[in-house]
């Protein structure tokens, strides 16, 4: 048993992984508390289905709270944090305030684990706000800021866990990390929110479904324009996209300027109706580039099309490519015009039916929560030993 803080950059609730990594640690008898930055919530303290939340920088203006590694309202807040529920081990979730933690420690001899569920130096350099003027550029594309601070970040790190095997190769390599203190935990569904939408798999699959966020630095635009192209709804073919983001309109004027009736946009929605939106899914698509942010990450979403027996259609992304030649669960193929072109021309050729049963298989063997909550444990002791 342990008293353990996870600290989160951003807005409490919602974020799923914290709540799986959170709920798992607390369910082997450690004290958790979540630290996470207030966004207008009423409470600065609260407990949120069994978890403690405590709200850092308590109504303050939004520029006095940004998440930066010298902010002094961190810095202090977490000074006082610490110093009243004296933390054994700390988890705090990407790179932005690890050195804050360290100088709100002090002298004190805690052991930090940094949550890296993101290469977010690729990540902030595609991020449309860090590109609209000539300051945010500086910052993040010639002075590479963020960069630095996750070097700086690494070097203080005792534990690291990553959400894919390419993500853990790039900081051994970059930064000679020891190895044995990373941990990969794939940001894996919990098999029982899925209970109600295993979908028995189709051998002649038809509507395709994307979902969660839509961000600049995982485009699936190029996707859409093919599809567009060469999926008719006379064919029978019908796509669905499904979360908010700063690239809907983009993708909504693309399909209105082309009259076409086969995209249907289902906006935000909550968490909880996932299953029902899975299951109208034949084929769940991650089209997204291989750049050097999809190049180390591997996304929830293709975890939750498995779960529920969807074949995957993915990008030649590293570790999406990787999964699918270790799983069969479905194809890897470039997101460009002819290799679109030819997988719709061959569509009814593709075994559907085994990619489905083996995407059950290895999300019930090897890609869930379970699997990965031992994993956490098991490192989470290690660092706290080391």
């Amino acid at each position: 048993m342990a008293r353990i803080i996870y600290l989160f950059k951003g807005k409490f609730p919602w974020d799923g992984r914290l709540v799986k990594i959170c709920n798992s640690l607390q369910k082997q008898g450690n004290d958790v508390l979540v630290v996470a930055r207030w966004k207008s919530e009423r409470d600065k303290i609260e407990n949120w289905y069994g978890l403690n939340i405590y709200r850092a920088c308590y109504k303050l203006p939004p520029q006095l709270s940004l998440p930066f590694p010298n902010n002094y309202f961190w810095i202090k807040d977490l000074s006082e944090i610490i110093k009243v529920f004296l933390p054994e081990i700390i988890f705090v979730r990407d790179i932005f305030l690890v050195k804050t933690v360290k100088k709100a420690l002090g002298k004190k001899s805690v052991p930090i684990i940094i949550d890296m569920a993101e290469h977010y130096p690729a990540a902030v350099r595609y991020w449309r706000k860090y590109n609209k003027n000539f300051l945010t550029k500086l910052i993040v594309h010639k002075l590479q800021i963020v960069d630095k601070w996750e070097t700086e970040s690494v070097s203080i790190a005792n534990g690291i866990i990553t959400v894919c095997e390419e993500q853990k190769e790039r900081l051994v390599n970059n930064y000679r990390f020891n190895p044995d203190f990373i941990e990969v935990i794939y940001n894996t569904p919990e098999l029982n929110f899925f209970k109600y939408s295993v979908k028995n798999p189709k051998s002649n699959p038809r509507t395709f479904l994307h979902h969660g966020y839509h961000t600049s630095e995982k485009p699936i635009d190029k996707f859409v324009r093919y599809f567009l192209d060469y999926a008719s709804s006379s064919k029978g073919f019908r796509l669905l996209i499904a979360g908010p983001g700063e690239c809907i309109p983009e993708l909504k004027h693309m399909v209105d300027s082309r009259n076409a009736n086969n995209v249907d946009f289902l906006g935000e929605y909550k968490f909880e109706d996932l299953p029902k939106i899975l299951l109208n899914a034949d084929i769940g698509i991650i089209p997204y580039p291989a750049n050097d942010f999809n190049n180390f990450t591997l996304h929830n979403k293709v975890f939750d099309y498995m779960a529920c027996g969807i074949p995957i259609l993915v990008s030649d992304a590293k570790p999406l490519k990787r999964l699918v030649e270790e799983t069969k669960a479905g194809l890897s193929i470039k997101i460009e015009s002819d290799s679109i072109r030819n997988f719709f021309k061959e569509i009814d050729n593709y075994n559907w039916l085994e990619m489905s049963k083996n995407a059950l298989e290895f999300s019930r063997r090897k890609y869930n929560w379970a699997v990965d909550e031992s994993k956490l444990i098991r490192f989470t002791k290690k660092v706290l030993d080391a």
